[in-house]
């Protein structure tokens, strides 16, 4: 198993989508690949906390920030599921052959979910961000992929949708 798709397994697992207890735990028991959190001293402070503006809480929504690139694929999804479709892979796929040959060094990946919880609708964008960059990993892609989990804003075309931003050379 991939070392991409043993964090995607185990990330998937901890937000309790589509992995069973037991592939969790056989996460877990591969050793050298998993690291156990570490205690910190009791003499360390705790990191100063970040703005409210950048930490939204469980019941608020977070909406992408701009960007002057569009997106090189748009992967649609159904409603709570973070399969991708046999038509996103295929985007998928001529994004990854595009990233490969034009060395693009760190690539976007920004997932939406709409839903009436939005702690659940980030829940799934999240899994659905981490499974198109377990795919693209799986496709050969060794640029950096960031990855973020939004709320879909008003005038979007549709809110259960990945867009893959890949920013020219």
């Amino acid at each position: 198993m991939s070392r991409s798709r043993v964090a995607c397994s185990l990330a998937l697992a901890v937000l309790g989508l589509g992995v069973s207890a037991a592939s969790a735990q056989n996460v877990r028991s591969m050793g050298s690949l998993v690291q156990e959190p570490s205690t910190m001293p009791a003499e360390t402070t705790p990191p100063e906390a970040e703005p409210k503006s950048s930490r939204p809480g469980p019941n608020e929504g977070r909406e992408a920030p701009a960007t002057g690139v569009a997106p090189a694929a748009t992967v649609m999804f159904g409603s709570n599921s973070a399969d991708i479709s046999d038509a996103g892979k295929a985007d998928l796929d001529r994004v990854a052959k595009i990233i490969s040959q034009q060395r693009v060094s760190q690539v976007e990946v920004r997932a939406f979910a709409a839903g009436a919880e939005p702690a659940d609708a980030r829940r799934v964008a999240l899994a659905r961000a981490l499974a198109v960059r377990s795919y693209l990993i799986d496709q050969g892609v060794t640029a950096r992929i960031e990855v973020g989990a939004f709320t879909p804003s008003r005038n979007a075309k549709s809110a259960e949708r990945v867009d893959v931003l890949v920013p020219g050379p």
